[in-house]
């Protein structure tokens, strides 16, 4: 696995900034099980019972509870997919600051 990067290595944030890091977060998975769905070819709401559901449904009784919850391991998942945290973070913070998730979004225009 690569080494977190200064980014996923920076100072901690307000609980309402790292809130809205964790909505970046949901977002990104969100867009990266529809993009490897289509590619793969599999309809989006594919439930395929892999042995990688062990992970979060241990075996033996044990619950989801109790394994690590998914906000301990965001940021690391996102650094490690190449996902610009620095944008991210200021997102989060400018986000956090106003109440409003969409607060800075920009559409990047392209050349078409």
């Amino acid at each position: 696995m690569p080494k977190p990067t200064a980014a996923a290595n920076a100072a901690p944030m307000s609980k309402s900034s790292h809130r809205m890091m964790l909505l970046a977060y949901a977002e990104w998975l969100h867009n990266e099980r529809a993009m490897l769905c289509h590619l793969m070819g599999w309809d989006d709401r594919l439930v395929a019972f892999t042995e990688a559901r062990r992970f979060h449904y241990p075996r033996g009784g044990g619950s989801w509870q109790d394994v690590p919850p998914p906000s301990t391991r965001a940021i690391a998942v996102m650094d490690a997919a190449g996902v610009d945290l620095a944008a991210v973070r200021a997102w989060a913070q400018r986000a956090a600051r106003t109440g409003n998730p969409q607060d800075g979004f920009v559409v990047e225009a392209t050349n078409a």
